[in-house]
């Protein structure tokens, strides 16, 4: 009765961007992975619905062992199940460097700090799947998240080019962590005193979410 739509209601103070940003500051925090092989679950749709495929296939979210068990099986006794995470866990811009240094690797220059943007100014594509940029995380794709990893590529190569100039001295590795630092603190102060009060707009957000940054 609560998701049931009766009529289309607006939310007149949102775009699709608000859509894009949570799903961009989410894959910084967790996938729950893909099993072997993907194991789904079956949503049976309306006779009428217009979703391309019937019933609607969406994955199960990968179980892991829990407190001691060794299987997901045995675990299952008593609750004891825990549920994967690819990704780092904390607010670090992982969506855009990686979460592993072999990931990061791919999309490093290794000059001046900065990470890798074609001459036509978009991020390069995924050599193992066709029409999806090269970034940190890329699964579930789509234009709005292009747009996202895009800006804040081209942010931390922005940030590279201002250290530079007030530090000469400093080496790739210095310029391209202190990119990273700042610009995960740039992600995550939009996300606490833009994003948030924007979803839920009203004078106790704004004061909360404030005195939280």
């Amino acid at each position: 009765e609560l998701m049931t739509r009766d009529s289309f209601k607006p939310a007149t103070t949102l775009n699709i961007l608000a859509a894009a940003w949570i799903q961009f500051e989410n894959h910084n925090w967790f996938f729950h992975g893909r099993g072997e092989p993907d194991e789904v679950m079956e949503v049976r749709l309306e006779p009428d619905d217009d979703w391309p495929e019937h019933p609607m296939h969406v994955r199960r979210t990968v179980a892991i062992p829990a407190h001691g068990k060794q299987t997901p099986a045995q675990a299952s006794g008593n609750g004891s199940i825990d549920f994967s995470n690819t990704e780092t866990h904390w607010w670090d811009g992982s969506q855009l460097y990686g979460s592993s240094k072999e990931t990061q690797d791919k999309l490093r220059t290794f000059e001046d700090g900065k990470l890798r943007i074609e001459p036509n100014g978009r991020l390069p594509e995924d050599p193992d799947e066709a029409g999806v940029d090269l970034t940190g995380f890329n699964e579930n794709w789509w234009f709005g998240l292009s747009c996202l990893h895009t800006l804040f590529t081209k942010e931390h190569n922005a940030i590279c080019d201002v250290l530079k100039k007030e530090n000469p001295r400093w080496d790739d590795q210095r310029l391209f962590d202190t990119a990273w630092l700042i610009n995960s603190a740039l992600m995550a102060k939009i996300h606490t005193v833009e994003w948030t009060p924007g979803i839920v707009n009203n004078t106790a957000l704004w004061a909360a979410m404030n005195a939280n940054w």
